[in-house]
């Protein structure tokens, strides 16, 4: 029964949706006391018939959340902020270390490993998702296989 119950709190925390748009494996790493902003990762699908645009993401536990890519420059790995992200109909963003991915800038607390950040994906269409990234090690560098429940 006990184990039933942790593996419904871990699908429900993983793969969170607008009817037809989901973000999935939502997760983020553990930062540093002095840090005060964090990349995130996750899956971004598009099921609908159309195509769709995030346009925004807030978080209650940030200041500012943008959309970045990485890109090499000059020998750098550096980010730019991008204004949306177009996920054609059956197709998939992938937000993932070294390539597209959110930033929460001015975190009101430091994120911990077994913590969840909040967040809400605003889409051009006008469907929202509220999701919640789980927040693994300092080094992660996938979403973490440790279930953990982002559930209150």
């Amino acid at each position: 029964m006990f184990r039933t119950v942790i593996v419904f709190g871990c699908i429900f925390c993983a793969n969170v949706s607008a009817n037809d748009v989901y973000f999935n494996q939502a997760w983020l790493r553990e930062t540093p006391q002095e840090h005060s902003s964090v990349a995130i990762y996750g899956r971004l699908i598009n099921e609908s018939q159309g195509f769709e645009f995030l346009e925004s993401v807030t978080s209650e536990q940030a200041n500012l959340v943008m959309l970045h890519r990485s890109v090499k420059q000059q020998g750098m790995i550096g980010m730019v902020h991008i204004e949306s992200v177009q996920i054609a109909p059956g197709e998939t963003a992938y937000f993932e270390p070294a390539g597209l991915h959110m930033m929460a800038i001015g975190l009101r607390e430091r994120p911990v490993q077994g913590d969840c950040l909040k967040l809400i994906l605003q889409f051009r269409s006008g469907k929202e998702i509220k999701a919640r990234a789980i927040v693994g090690s300092i080094a992660q560098m996938e979403f973490p296989r440790k279930k953990e429940s982002c559930l209150e």
